[in-house]
């Protein structure tokens, strides 16, 4: 051995001790390795054995598995230097996924789903339990992008079936409603790697109804101590704060706040005992906000101005309905249709400023896989699994 492959690069990383063919790799950073990983360990420019990555059992501290040559003969394992690359994703003819299935609803909403092929894909088979998803374009696969011919998609009505499914490898990747895992593959066994799929669909938002004091004396802000409740104590980190949020904060901390949930909500109850536990329990008059869901694409800020709108609209009198009709007239469409800006901040200005209605999160599904699968699910992306699910059918 004497040239480490194409591609490879040198990585902060020192040999910490061997065992039999286990090498143990650590850093005082973080390692910018992953499992499957190939690694290659060169003494004076000469590489003299390779390994793969089998574990991550830190941040700064991974095993890999000797695969070719030996290091007993080099002594000092300081001297070495460690260089890596990540393994070709070769061509997959079947991939095994796990999806919620109808009988499974969320804190959020109550889907009754149904799949939503990937672009290029048809539906080459169905059953009870799920649908063969063939492809029927080479455009859908890239070095990129590597889908697998087919797609197995499986619907499981108990979440704690589908976590059985993928440890015991029934499965190959497995999606899970935010706030659904268990804490038990939150850190995972070595032989899987949890990942974060957001959804390109659905934001949690939130609406000053009654400010008490404060109304009209400041724009409506969030308090941050809900907003860590509802993530963290609710959702167990599974929700992703809307890239163009405005910030959060608490700008009169001693002043009460009286949160109420939508009634669809299946997690209505639970949702508000934590909201509850993280306002302020000073006396006075209570600020009111409503905590709501919108079904509307994340990337289309008018989209979701239109759904909130829509869902004011609906559910108050005037003069909060009124505004939502001064609302989508001010963008210039009829409630109902979805439509892209260029430019986003004015339809989320619009948003606050007339109905103070803030977005606060997208939905980030938790997407549990083999090792070996979660390469190919990195390259086409986490968040294109949990898409897979489509609630097309509840609409606020």
């Amino acid at each position: 051995m004497s040239r480490a492959a194409a591609g490879s690069h040198p990585i902060p990383a020192r040999i910490a001790w061997t065992a039999r063919d286990r090498v143990y790799l650590a850093s005082l950073d973080s390692l910018p390795l992953q499992v499957c990983d190939r690694i290659t360990i060169r003494l004076r420019g000469d590489s003299v054995a390779a390994a793969e990555v089998t574990g991550v059992m830190a941040p700064e501290m991974v095993v890999a598995r000797l695969t070719h040559g030996a290091l007993l003969p080099h002594g000092d394992l300081q001297h070495l230097e460690i260089l890596v690359e990540p393994p070709p994703i070769e061509p997959l003819s079947l991939l095994r996924v796990g999806v919620p299935g109808r009988a499974r609803s969320n804190l959020i909403f109550a889907c009754n789903p149904s799949l939503r092929p990937p672009a290029g894909y048809r539906v080459g088979g169905s059953s009870r339990h799920g649908l063969l998803l063939v492809r029927d374009s080479a455009g859908v696969a890239s070095p990129e992008r590597p889908w697998p011919d087919t797609l197995q998609v499986g619907l499981y009505d108990e979440a704690a079936d589908e976590e059985i499914a993928i440890e015991r490898g029934d499965l190959d990747v497995a999606v899970f409603w935010p706030g659904e895992l268990t804490a038990h593959l939150r850190v995972p066994p070595r032989s899987l790697v949890t990942l974060g799929g957001g959804r390109s669909r659905g934001i949690i938002a939130g609406m000053g109804t009654d400010r008490g004091p404060a109304s009209g004396s400041s724009a409506f802000v969030f308090p941050d101590r809900a907003a860590a409740a509802l993530d963290e104590a609710v959702f167990r980190g599974d929700l992703e704060r809307f890239a163009q949020a405005p910030r959060s904060g608490d700008p009169r901390p001693g002043e009460p706040a009286r949160f109420t949930v939508d009634p669809s909500f299946p997690g209505r109850h639970v949702i508000e005992r934590a909201l509850d536990l993280s306002a302020s329990r000073a006396t006075g008059r209570a600020a009111a906000i409503r905590i709501f869901y919108l079904d509307a694409p994340v990337a289309e800020p008018d989209s979701i101005a239109l759904a909130a709108a829509r869902y004011v609209r609906a559910n108050f009198p005037p003069p909060l309905a009124t505004r939502a009709d001064s609302l989508a007239a001010a963008l210039r469409e009829p409630p109902g249709v979805s439509h892209r800006s260029s430019h986003p901040t004015p339809a989320l200005d619009l948003l606050g400023d007339v109905l103070e209605v803030v977005p606060l999160f997208t939905l980030d599904c938790p997407v549990v896989c083999g090792a070996r699968a979660a390469l190919r699910v990195r390259a086409i992306g986490a968040g294109a699994f949990a898409d897979l699910i489509d609630c097309g059918g509840r609409r606020p």
